[in-house]
């Protein structure tokens, strides 16, 4: 019996896969009930029964087909979560459209647990962590892990052994078990053993007996017969993953009831970090070199971003073994050398960041690396470093405005930069699409600034017809979106800058029904993006704009009063001067007209009365706090708004249908310019 392995196609259904699942798996059954009725019927005659000099094999290969056996228990698991997920998809949030499907974007958290970011592990670096989901009628890779460590040590206690290494003079076949143990077991027990601590699930046999395993599986690492026999990048891994993992235990252990019964763990920790201080010296050293000669300039947006992650995720392993070297005590103190190349890092990476990253994504992007270089400065503040801080606290407060919103750069540069990055996809683009994009790349360009954007401005029917290019560009796109992944890229630029254009100009300033019919045409498009290049970084940026597009519609056009009673909540007009407080009723002025046509429309389809109470409640509130700021502008001697003139039809056919709902005082105003 063999089995046979069926490849992928696009055009295989979920049932055929789930057949071939089911068929394969009921192989694998088969297969080993086989032997194991042979084993049963044969008794102690069976002729691969172990003989002396094999039965040192058997522990290892009892745990290599534990491991698989755990390994294929995950995968079948997961396997039918995602199916299941088809059958049943999960519940969604409010959408544009009822029939479009909900995205949502999973948005990676570190498991924190109290302990300083520079001492946790990032938990991309292994997925080994996951075998502690198994049920709870298996054995747990930790109770696994130390049963061998236990082995392992009376093996040892029964061994003479010269010197420091424990392992010299070791049976083989005991060590390779350990081996295998600290490769298959040691992550996801040691991850288990972390979570149990986190959770106060702890008692002192299980603390005692992971103290011990951890030393033996350092001790390994150091032996001319263990880890260190490994690939040297192998070796490195372990030993900094460990490293991440064992400082993580210690600090939670100084926080609870077990800190001198996980004393040795940081001391098992500082053995790791001297093996692998000439490691990381040497990858500062290359980092630093990396940083100063990479030219990006000839590359892709998506490329250069990439090439730009890798440095950043070398850095935050730097940072943290410096971090933790800092406090053990044998160890020399770097030399200048090696500070120099160290603060080249800094500055070099600081401005590839600025070079590809736009500013109101950079916080985000690189919030790993910022929290780490935050923890850098609080212990080791003349070392930090200092370029890369001030770049990321600057982008975190710039990202972030009084209601909780991105606030994007009001300068023309930002846009001018991101037209930038379209322009290095044209000539791959086919000409018909490729002609579509130039003319939005340099509408674009052409903007003017947006300060002042109100309802009246010059700046505001430019921005008009740069969104009304957008949905043109998105019906040719939807044409041509499986033809070349540069399409992808480019109109995923395209889409990030038109929503940081509508995030950043008031609402009401945009056809609110053209823009929820562009946001639901937008979803099946990311579908069909994601079907043909779902790990294209132009999938990636298309897909973080139609979330922040979605986002922008959920609070502050999907309740039009929500938005308006944020802008007055956000406003303090008592101590404005004259020009501030025109914007800022220009700005209520447009949310208002927002409010009217959005009412309107529900009042025409027929509401219930509390639905007409609902609606009456909030006009007469921000038709009043309207006429108190339209009032404030008389008092400084300025003439009302213009555009209050167009407001008066909404506010006459709302009033009559829904009797007493307009202030009369704003009728008064309105009627004041009207004559005017």
């Amino acid at each position: 019996m063999r089995l046979f392995f069926r490849p992928l196609t696009k055009n295989m259904d979920f049932a055929t896969i789930l057949t071939d699942v089911e068929q394969q798996l009921a192989l694998v059954t088969q297969i080993v009930q086989v032997h194991t009725d042979a084993v049963l019927k044969a008794g102690s005659d069976h002729p691969y029964l172990p003989n002396t000099s094999s039965i040192r094999s058997i522990p290892v290969l009892i745990n290599n087909v534990d491991q698989a056996q755990n390994n294929l228990e995950q995968a079948t698991t997961r396997f039918l979560e995602l199916m299941n997920q088809v059958v049943q998809p999960p519940s969604s949030t409010a959408q544009v459209n009822c029939d479009e499907e909900t995205e949502t974007e999973d948005e990676f958290e570190e498991n924190k647990a109290d302990v300083p970011v520079a001492m946790q592990v990032e938990g991309q670096e292994s997925t080994t962590g996951q075998v502690e989901a198994q049920r709870d009628t298996k054995v747990e890779p930790l109770e696994k892990y130390l049963m061998v460590a236990k082995e392992v040590s009376l093996a040892i206690e029964s061994t003479d052994h010269d010197g420091d290494d424990v392992f010299r003079n070791l049976d083989p076949a005991v060590v390779e078990m350990w081996n295998e143990a600290v490769k298959k077991l040691f992550q996801p027990a040691t991850q288990k053993f972390r979570k149990l601590l986190t959770d106060g699930g702890l008692n002192d046999d299980i603390i005692a007996r992971f103290c011990q395993a951890t030393t033996l599986a350092v001790a390994l690492s150091t032996s001319t017969k263990g880890i260190s026999t490994y690939k040297k990048n192998t070796q490195n891994r372990w030993r900094m993953w460990a490293i991440k993992q064992l400082a993580a235990i210690h600090e939670l252990g100084l926080k609870s009831a077990f800190s001198d019964e996980l004393h040795s763990i940081r001391d098992d920790c500082d053995t790791l970090i001297r093996c692998c201080d000439g490691h990381i010296s040497k990858a500062v050293k290359e980092l630093a070199a990396s940083t100063r000669t990479t030219s990006l300039d000839t590359l892709q947006i998506d490329a250069k971003r990439k090439k730009i992650h890798k440095f950043d995720e070398k850095l935050r392993e730097i940072c943290i073994f410096i971090i933790l070297r800092n406090e053990v005590q044998d160890l020399e103190s770097w030399s200048d050398t090696q500070w120099e190349d160290f603060s080249a890092i800094d500055r070099n990476l600081m401005v590839l960041v600025k070079s590809a990253f736009y500013q109101d994504e950079i916080a985000k992007k690189f919030k790993l690396l910022y929290s780490i270089v935050e923890q850098f400065y609080v212990k080791m503040p003349d070392r930090s470093p200092s370029p890369l801080l001030e770049l990321f606290r600057t982008a975190a407060a710039d990202s972030t405005s009084l209601s909780g919103l991105k606030r994007p750069r009001e300068d023309q540069s930002y846009l001018n930069d991101q037209a930038k990055r379209i322009a290095m996809e044209l000539s791959k683009l086919e000409d018909s699409f490729k002609a579509e994009m130039k003319n939005f790349m340099e509408m674009v360009t052409s903007l003017p600034s947006f300060e002042g954007v109100n309802l009246t401005s010059k700046s505001l029917k430019e921005i008009q017809r740069v969104f009304t290019k957008m949905t043109e560009i998105t019906t040719r796109f939807g044409k041509v979106i499986s033809r070349t992944e540069a399409n992808t890229v480019a109109f995923g630029e395209a889409t990030k800058i038109t929503v940081d254009i509508i995030r950043r100009i008031s609402c009401g300033f945009l056809p609110r029904t053209k823009l929820k019919h562009w946001l639901a045409r937008l979803r099946p498009i990311l579908r069909r993006s994601r079907w043909h290049y779902s790990n294209s970084p132009g999938t990636v940026v298309f897909e973080e704009s139609v979330n922040r597009l979605q986002q922008h519609w959920d609070e502050t056009y999907l309740d039009p009063f929500a938005a308006i009673r944020k802008h007055v909540d956000a406003t303090d007009v008592q101590d404005m001067d004259s020009n501030r407080l025109q914007k800022a009723v220009l700005q209520l002025i447009g949310h208002f007209n927002h409010a009217c046509n959005t009412a309107w429309g529900e009042i025409c389809q027929g509401v219930p009365t509390d639905r007409e109470n609902d609606i009456r409640a909030k006009f007469l509130e921000f038709g009043n706090v309207l006429s108190d700021w339209l009032q404030r502008i008389l008092h400084t001697g300025d003439q009302l708004p213009g555009f209050i003139e167009k407001l008066t039809p909404k506010l006459v056919r709302i009033d009559r249908k829904l009797p007493n709902t307009v202030p009369a005082t704003l009728f008064e105003y309105v009627r004041m310019k009207t004559q005017v």
